[in-house]
């Protein structure tokens, strides 16, 4: 059996540079600890961090000084990402969540956890991510929109995001999370045309069931009359049009750049799709939503797919019925059937056979 020997976890070593009072050699022990430990998260057992916690606060200042000297080259200067973020772990796990750094040290101690969790996938192995938050909520200051939604993305893990639900309630603004074409296109229009817009956002963002209840259609009828039927929906379409282009903010998940769907904002893009479900298509427009529908059907995650089926079924037009029968032979199993059962109704309220409504949109389908 092969031992690795941790230099960072040897008592006499450790002693070694506290006696001479190598706070450098001591820092790059606690880097070196944290890094190890970053899946783990026990690292507080190694001799390290048992050496280190165990002094008296005039003793740990100069290596707590050290590890800033190491944040302040910033994540590339210092080495590599994992390091820099492992100097941030260390200063959390020494007990205070850098309370005893200085006042100037601390800020910028908090800077930098922000700057790198704001782009993370979650931060189901950055604990002490919450703690930054609690600060920054505790002073007054406004948590920044792209934590806002890391915290987020977070709280929609089923395994890991208990701890983090409460803390993502008590965040509201903005209303759905920036990073995503459509997202950035729709706080701006929001932010342009008034509160009318971010209250219909978040509501769209609490579209958490498979169909809208009675009481979130009665809201969303509420807000829709309040900024216009037809231009919330022409506003809608166009956001949902420009689902799935590339990120705007780039996420990592541990070293790795990932680019995909945010899941807080899979809940807003549901509840866009039902709020087309209380608006008839104008004549004009009825082509280029079912268009944008049918792209989601297909291209979406699986809850905003199934909504984009919900909203084309529930449209009642030529061009949505057309749509559905073009992605009843395109789309995989699981999303058929919705689109069958769609079809069926559709066919069952007309009074006609299946046969019969797909007779009917045959030309349509021809078209284009």
């Amino acid at each position: 059996m092969v031992t690795v020997y941790d230099w960072f976890d040897d008592p006499r070593a450790m002693d070694a540079l506290a006696a001479q009072k190598y706070h450098r050699g001591l820092a790059e022990a606690l880097i070196a600890a944290a890094d190890r430990d970053r899946r783990t998260w026990d690292v507080t057992r190694r001799s390290a961090f048992r050496l280190v916690a165990g002094m008296d606060p005039e003793q740990r200042r100069p290596v707590l000084d050290e590890l800033v000297r190491v944040l302040s080259f910033g994540p590339w200067l210092s080495g590599d990402q994992a390091r820099f973020t492992a100097a941030l772990r260390a200063i959390a796990d020494l007990g205070d969540g850098g309370e005893s750094l200085d006042p100037a040290d601390r800020v910028y101690y908090r800077e930098q956890w922000i700057a790198v969790a704001e782009h993370q996938v979650e931060l189901s192995d950055m604990p002490e991510v919450r703690l930054v938050v609690e600060h920054e909520l505790a002073a007054g200051r406004t948590v920044p929109a792209t934590l806002v939604a890391a915290v987020r993305r977070t709280a929609e893990e089923t395994f890991t995001g208990t701890e983090y639900a409460e803390l993502a309630a008590r965040l509201t603004d903005p209303p759905v999370n920036p990073g995503e074409a459509w997202a950035d296109r729709a706080l701006a229009h929001a932010a342009k045309c008034g509160a009318p817009w971010s209250e219909l956002l978040a509501h769209a963002a609490g579209a958490r069931s498979a169909k809208p209840s009675r009481a979130w259609e009665r809201k969303a009828r509420t807000l829709l009359t309040t900024i216009g039927e037809q231009e919330a929906a022409e506003a809608v379409v166009g956001w949902l049009a420009r689902v799935g282009r590339r990120r705007t903010v780039q996420l990592m998940c541990e070293d790795t750049q990932v680019d995909g769907y945010d899941r807080f904002n899979e809940n807003a893009l549901r509840g866009l799709c039902w709020l087309l479900t209380l608006v008839p298509p104008a004549p004009a427009a009825a082509s280029r939503r079912a268009e944008v529908l049918a792209g989601l059907v297909t291209d979406a995650p699986t809850r905003v797919s199934n909504a984009a089926v919900y909203a084309l079924a529930r449209s009642g037009d030529a061009e949505a019925l057309r749509r559905l029968v073009r992605l009843a032979g395109v789309v995989d199993r699981p999303t058929r059937k919705l689109v069958e059962a769609a079809l069926d109704a559709e066919a069952q309220a007309r009074g006609v056979t299946r046969a019969e409504l797909d007779e009917v949109a045959v030309p349509l389908a021809g078209g284009s």
